[in-house]
């Protein structure tokens, strides 16, 4: 002989909510909640994706464009150069761990500045952290870790290459 109870009574009985005598008791519940969180996950993860690459895709948009705002001369596309930027973990300069979540923590730079030669390729671009690209402005990487030197040392601080 089977037993029937409701749902309201099982509730008064054990003190908990409907909706988990329904996980537990309703036939394929426990699948239905699963798929519906995976489900969830996907649309926040692409939600992200979304939010990252409309800033991100800006960004590239600015590098192809190049300092001077001129038309394009880049040859790679948002698919490579999304690679190449989620590639990087750290800025080029500096080493500091990138947040690419956060746009205005990082900068794409040309490594040869716009105004020394330096294309907009693929090649040429660098992720680096904000404050470390606005410092190195139009300089070259040799020239910036000079004067990265030159400023240490100036302050009595003793620079020796590893």
């Amino acid at each position: 002989m089977s037993w029937y109870y409701p749902y309201n009574e099982i509730k008064y009985i054990l003190g908990c909510s409907k909706g988990t005598i329904s996980y537990h008791c309703g036939e394929g519940q426990k699948e239905k909640t699963m798929l519906r969180g995976a489900i969830n996950r996907t649309k926040r993860i692409n939600i992200i994706k979304k939010k990252l690459s409309r800033f991100t895709k800006d960004k590239i948009r600015n590098f192809k464009k190049g300092t001077r705002g001129g038309e394009t001369d880049s040859i790679f596309n948002y698919t490579s150069a999304f690679k190449h930027i989620n590639d990087a973990k750290h800025c080029y300069l500096s080493g500091r761990p990138i947040d690419l979540e956060n746009s205005r923590s990082y900068h794409l730079d040309h490594i040869i500045a716009h105004s020394k030669g330096g294309k907009n390729t693929l090649k040429n671009l660098g992720v680096a952290c904000k404050e470390a690209n606005m410092a190195k402005n139009d300089l070259s990487v040799t020239e910036f870790i000079a004067l990265c030197k030159e400023v240490c040392e100036h302050n009595g601080y003793n620079v020796l290459k590893k």
